[in-house]
């Protein structure tokens, strides 16, 4: 009869592990998602109503095929939809210097009001706790989460998913309502 090999680590706390790596990886990939969807919706709400663009979308790229459907349906707006996609559809707003461009295109000065109104954390707070989780994301995707300076797997704990979680939904909140405040000034 052959000996069961004892396991190193207790398969639920191997499963719990992989489970909240995952929802990590997960949190900026809806952020992600959010930024994708918001700033699509904002490019079309200003041009809908005249509103100049800030001067981030002067190098904004649109085909003359694009163009072509602009000219021939004046009062759909899918044909900047799919020139938004079609420029940044294969860019990720993970990384804080992405979230801050992105939101550049919304308001020159949204970082500013940020500051100003929010109530949790200033925007040096909002780039310290994005990167550190941009680089714990990365390094889960990337690299299967293995430190490469101790030559082990890390592990995660359920807090710091919950914070981070909970940090992301109150700077989501607080963005969303400077952005819902910019279309208003637009509309």
């Amino acid at each position: 009869m052959m000996k069961k090999k004892k396991l190193s680590i207790d398969p639920l706390t191997e499963a719990t592990d992989e489970i909240l790596k995952y929802r990590t990886v997960m949190l900026l990939s809806l952020v992600d998602l959010y930024f994708s969807l918001i700033i699509k919706h904002v490019v079309v709400v200003m041009y809908k109503n005249h509103v100049e663009l800030p001067s981030k979308w002067k190098d904004f790229k649109i085909l003359i095929s694009i163009v072509r459907k602009a000219i021939e349906n004046v009062e759909n707006f899918d044909w900047l939809k799919e020139s938004f996609d079609l420029e940044y559809g294969k860019k990720t707003f993970q990384a804080p210097t992405k979230i801050k461009d992105i939101l550049r295109l919304v308001d020159n000065k949204i970082i500013d009001k940020y500051n100003k109104k929010t109530q949790f954390y200033s925007w040096d707070t909002v780039v310290l706790e994005l990167d550190d989780l941009f680089k714990r994301r990365n390094m889960i995707v990337h690299q299967y989460d293995f430190d490469n300076e101790i030559k082990n797997i890390n592990s995660i704990n359920k807090e710091y998913v919950l914070k981070k979680s909970e940090f992301l939904n109150k700077f989501i909140v607080d963005i969303n309502s400077l952005i819902e405040e910019v279309l208003n000034e637009m509309t």
